[in-house]
């Protein structure tokens, strides 16, 4: 199961939201930070449909969260009509 920690700069002004999951049966760990708790939410709930690996880029482009695709891997092309 995918968890979200909340994490305050020294500052106490910013704030950053941070899922963490085990990757498969492994007892390595991955994680990914974000400015928002939406964010994050939308995130784990994609982590945990994807049996706890990083979703595809596909998956990632569509709800927002291309900055997370690695370099070179090209985004869906838009389907919508013009």
């Amino acid at each position: 199961m995918a968890s979200i920690e909340k994490r305050t700069w020294q500052d106490g002004k910013t704030t950053r939201w941070r899922v963490r999951w085990r990757v498969a049966a492994s007892a390595s760990g991955a994680g990914c930070s974000s400015d928002r708790n939406g964010d994050a939410k939308r995130f784990k709930a994609l982590v945990e449909a994807n049996g706890h690996l990083m979703p595809p880029p596909a998956q990632l482009v569509e709800p927002g969260f291309g900055y997370l695709v690695p370099g070179g891997v090209a985004a869906p092309a838009s389907t919508s009509p013009r």
